[in-house]
């Protein structure tokens, strides 16, 4: 990069800290905006599944909130952490390490880390039943990822949904921030998720200036959250299992802009 480009960053509270350190680390000047909150809720599903906990071939955990959220509630329904440890987990990508906190290591292995990535793999073992943890959201639109993937499930095996954790625009924004956002006053927005998208949307509340963002996508199913939404991003990470590879692609991005495209 010949100058100090300044990169928005959308992701949540859970995942910013990392994500800015790696862009930082590659020579950016870092603002961070999370634009969803995440709260944990009770779900009246929670206590079916935890007293049949054994029935799942495998309990699917699409991000760090999930895994929260299994492990918040586990602890409440008195889930013994000996059979927790017996029983068999998905994840994306670096959120296996996130998972082995808790002492877990019966994780799916798959080539991809994505929902597709794990459909992929289930479908090679030929599993009976599984649970998917997913996000309730409120004020905006839920992204196709998660009801794509349940769909793509059931094809192969029984699926039972529950919504573990709710997902909305945050009301505690920075509004500084919020400014340069409105005056075109940085050079990327970094979103992590379509989620992100959708709540970016949700806060500027302004079509126009949703049409004129400026942005990068972690993979290419955050990205197809922003063509759904008619908008088009600049640049879209391609080894999207990793923040440092999404920095060195914003990297390289900036030193030969007309090199990459979505």
């Amino acid at each position: 990069m010949t100058s100090r480009k300044e990169i928005i960053i959308t992701a949540p509270d859970i995942y910013s800290e990392k994500l800015k350190n790696e862009f930082v680390k590659s020579g950016f000047e870092v603002f961070k905006f999370p634009v969803t909150e995440i709260s944990l809720f009770d779900n009246p599903l929670f206590h079916n599944f935890y007293k049949n906990i054994k029935t799942y071939d495998y309990i699917i955990l699409p991000s760090r909130n999930a895994v929260k959220s299994f492990f918040t509630h586990a602890e409440k329904y008195k889930v013994p952490a000996y059979l927790i440890q017996k029983l068999n987990f998905a994840v994306i990508g670096k959120d296996i390490d996130f998972l082995r906190h808790f002492g877990i290591f019966n994780v799916l292995k798959s080539q991809e880390a994505s929902t597709f990535g794990i459909y992929k793999a289930l479908k090679e073992i030929k599993v009976k039943k599984v649970v998917v943890f997913a996000p309730k959201t409120e004020k905006i639109t839920e992204p196709d990822i998660i009801p794509d993937f349940t769909t793509a499930l059931k094809t192969i095996t029984e699926v039972e949904r529950i919504d573990a954790y709710i997902t909305k625009p945050n009301k505690s924004f920075n509004k500084e921030i919020l400014q340069k956002i409105k005056k075109n006053n940085y050079d990327l927005i970094a979103f992590t998720s379509g989620g992100e998208i959708e709540a970016l949307k949700y806060i500027l509340n302004d079509s126009f200036l949703f049409s004129r963002l400026k942005f990068a996508c972690f993979g290419p199913y955050t990205n197809s959250t922003a063509l759904k939404l008619n908008i088009r991003a600049k640049v879209t990470g391609k080894k999207f299992y990793s923040f440092k590879d999404f920095a060195e692609t914003l990297n390289h991005y900036f030193s030969n802009p007309n090199s990459i495209t979505d």
